[in-house]
This record gives C-alpha cells, sequence and structure tokens, in this order.
C-alpha cells in the first residue's frame, strides 16, 4: 500500500525465463530480506514521488506573488532583541538623507575594518536605496557614488561582507537616539507588519500577539494531521481531565471554523498549499478570542494550548 506514490514499478510480471520455488524450509530466511533490485525500485519510486511532489509545490509557490520589502524574521529580530548604543556623532553639514545614511553604513565599515579577521556583518537599515546601492556597489547618483567608492575599498581591505535586510522605520532601533529618545526595550510581543502605527496598534491589540504565536503553533500541528485527536504528543503524563480541556479547545476551534464558514478539508489535506488561508483563519479566530472572551479568558484558554506545542 502506498499514498502519494506512483507503485507502478513494483508490479512487474514475471519474465518466464527463470524457475520459481517454494518458499519454505531453508529459503524463508533468505526470502525475508530484500533483494538489491527489489530495494532500488523502492528507493526509485520515494525518489519520484518526492521530486513530483516537490515540482508541484514549487509551481504553487512561484504562482504567489510577494509584494513589499518587509521580512516578519527580520522584523521579530529588531523588535525583540536587546540592543544598545555603542557609538553616537553630529555631522557637520545639512545633506540628503541617503548620503548621510550611506555615511553612517561606511563609518560602521571603517569601525569593523580595525578587527584582526574577516567578518561577515549584518546590519539593519531602513533605506533601500541604501541597501541596494551597497549591494551593487555603485550608483547613478554621483554623491552616492563617491560615498559608495570608499565603502568598497573598505570592505576589500577589511575583507568584509555585509548583509543588509530592510527594516521598517517603525522598528529601527538605531533611529531611537536622533529623535532624543531611549534605546527601545526589547519587546516580547509579534510585530505587525501591516500596521502603519506600530505603537498604536500595540496599545490596541496589545497582548494578543504572544499569544497568537501560541494559537499558531497549536494550529499549525493540527493542520499537520486529519485526525485531531492525534495531536495532543505530550511528553510527560497528562491527566484525563487536562487531556479532555485541550480536546474541548481544539474541537471548538474547528466548530468555529465550520460556523465561520471556512472549509477545513482541503486545508488539511493540503497544508502547504493554503498558507495565506491558515493566516487569515488564525488572525480572525485571534480577534474573536480576545473581542469575545476579553484578555483575562483569552490568556487561560491560550495557557491551556502551551503543553501542546
Amino acid at each position: 500500500m502506498a499514498v502519494h506514490m506512483d507503485t507502478t514499478r513494483l508490479a512487474r510480471r514475471c519474465s518466464r525465463d527463470h524457475s520459481h520455488v517454494i518458499v519454505e524450509g531453508k529459503y524463508t530466511k533468505a526470502s525475508a530480506s530484500y533483494t538489491e533490485e527489489l530495494a532500488m525500485e523502492i528507493a526509485c519510486c520515494f525518489r519520484e514521488a518526492i521530486l513530483a511532489r516537490e515540482a508541484q509545490l514549487d509551481e504553487h509557490f512561484n504562482s504567489i506573488h510577494v509584494r513589499g520589502l518587509e521580512n516578519q524574521f527580520t522584523n521579530l529580530c529588531a523588535t525583540t532583541l536587546q540592543w544598545k548604543e555603542e557609538d553616537a556623532w553630529a555631522f557637520a553639514n545639512r545633506r540628503h538623507i541617503n548620503l548621510l545614511e550611506m555615511s553612517s553604513l561606511l563609518r560602521l565599515a571603517e569601525k569593523k575594518a580595525r578587527a584582526p579577521t574577516s567578518l561577515r556583518v549584518v546590519n539593519l537599515v531602513d533605506s533601500n536605496v541604501i541597501r541596494c546601492a551597497a549591494a551593487k556597489g555603485r550608483s547613478s547618483s554621483e554623491a552616492l557614488s563617491t560615498l559608495l567608492l570608499k565603502y568598497n575599498a573598505v570592505c576589500l581591505a577589511g575583507d568584509l561582507y555585509f548583509t543588509l535586510p530592510f527594516v521598517p522605520t517603525r522598528f529601527n532601533t538605531s533611529d531611537d537616539p536622533t529623535r532624543g529618545r531611549k534605546v527601545r526595550t526589547p519587546s516580547s510581543k509579534i510585530p505587525l507588519s501591516e500596521a502603519t502605527d506600530a505603537q498604536a496598534m500595540g496599545f490596541e491589540l496589545g497582548q494578543i500577539f504572544s499569544w497568537a504565536l501560541w494559537i499558531c503553533s497549536a494550529c499549525l500541528l493540527l493542520f499537520r494531521s486529519a485526525a485531531p485527536c492525534n495531536l495532543l504528543v505530550i511528553k510527560g503524563p497528562v491527566t484525563d481531565v487536562t487531556s479532555k480541556n485541550r480536546e474541548r479547545l481544539l474541537q471548538s476551534f474547528l466548530e468555529w471554523c465550520e460556523f465561520a464558514g471556512f472549509v477545513m478539508k482541503p486545508i488539511l489535506d493540503e497544508p502547504a498549499l493554503f498558507v495565506e488561508k491558515i493566516n487569515e483563519i488564525l488572525l480572525a479566530y485571534g480577534r474573536r478570542l480576545y473581542e469575545e472572551l476579553g484578555a483575562l479568558t483569552l490568556e487561560r484558554r491560550v495557557a491551556a494550548l502551551r503543553e501542546v506545542v
């Protein structure tokens, strides 16, 4: 029996150019192991099935148009890591913002070039102009090209390899001192990349972001199994009451999905093809819990799902 795999090459008819013996007695032990030819055919079946599946997923994901510069992982690093101020200076003359940001990148390269060894440097930037110009090493702007020539020379001499992930200005911690503010403290919340005003959204939705992480993790496990009862794999002993509570929470989620009009069967069958739909469902469910149950009840409910993860 095989699922999502073509086993046609294993079902060969006998060529009738050889004789057969009854598998008994001294032949029993030898027949219990695969021959090299059969093992190779089984391996080829798995290989063809895996490649076909990869091609199917590649075709689907390549058809998805991704817009924008933001990356959720970069946003998460920018907001949750501990940052501190190590260097501060003032520019003598007023210049275009792109020139000021390129000058700052050049200053960082000069500082890192003093290291005795080669370095790979990750520097978050909120200017896509600087990010692209530094990656290419050139620009159509004469003023920017002058700074890029110095930057390229420093990187070459110091054996520096820069990576410049884009971070939105609202999450750029290095902007805090330039605005007369202290460096912000790390946040335990998940940044909402779609928010136009992160602070306002933080006050309005508050703790829902960190709780939504647990809901997301639990539901992703659920979407990988067509049988919800198989989800509850716990490391230690679990009481009957706890197991029933967890089953009740998951059943409540599935009932809400049905009530809200979400068709779950294709999502459960092919979760990798419905990433955007899964995000939509989790977002809607989290908002519903927050609005109807309140923050305290929601915290208790989501806490019960943590052990599932």
